[in-house]
């Protein structure tokens, strides 16, 4: 089973996001998939994982309503690769998303950084995968103040516990 994909969020309470779906909440996966632009992987290959990953996600009881999937190299400079807010712009044109109501929880300050310059309303910094690494780098301390959770599952009962 997937512990942590960068980009998307599996907490060990795997049930908790799919409880979300029926208080209008959705759930979106917004993904670098830098090894598919540097020839690593091919793009069918990256999207199989993806469709594994929310396979498992839904066996286990939670739910991923879509992913989006930049596949570029960092040397691409291309507006969907994150800290670009290019992907998270297109999951709110085709879902309908109030980005300024909405919430992006991340592994990396680059995820961050793009809900902010999407227009994202609450950004938060989980310490799974990459999180605590991320936390500690210099530039973590630059910017402006964001949350910061052990894992996805925190985030959920901090933000809805009466759902759970």
């Amino acid at each position: 089973m997937f512990g942590l994909v960068r980009g998307c969020y599996l907490a060990r309470r795997i049930g908790s996001p799919g409880s979300l779906k029926g208080h209008g909440l959705q759930n979106h996966c917004v993904t670098n998939q830098s090894a598919v632009g540097r020839g690593i992987l091919k793009l069918a290959d990256a999207m199989l994982l993806n469709d594994r990953l929310v396979a498992e996600i839904a066996a286990a009881g939670g739910r991923v309503d879509d992913v989006f999937v930049c596949p570029h190299a960092p040397s691409e400079a291309c507006a969907c690769r994150k800290p670009n807010p290019g992907l998270i712009i297109k999951a709110a044109a085709r879902h309908s998303l109030d980005l300024e109501k909405s919430i992006l929880v991340g592994d990396a300050l680059t995820d961050l950084q793009a809900g902010r310059n999407a227009g994202v309303g609450q950004n938060i910094l989980v310490r799974t995968g990459r999180g605590a690494t991320q936390l500690a780098l210099p530039e973590a301390s630059q910017m402006a103040p964001f949350p910061v959770f052990d894992c996805l599952s925190d985030v959920v009962n901090f933000l809805y516990p009466a759902l759970l």
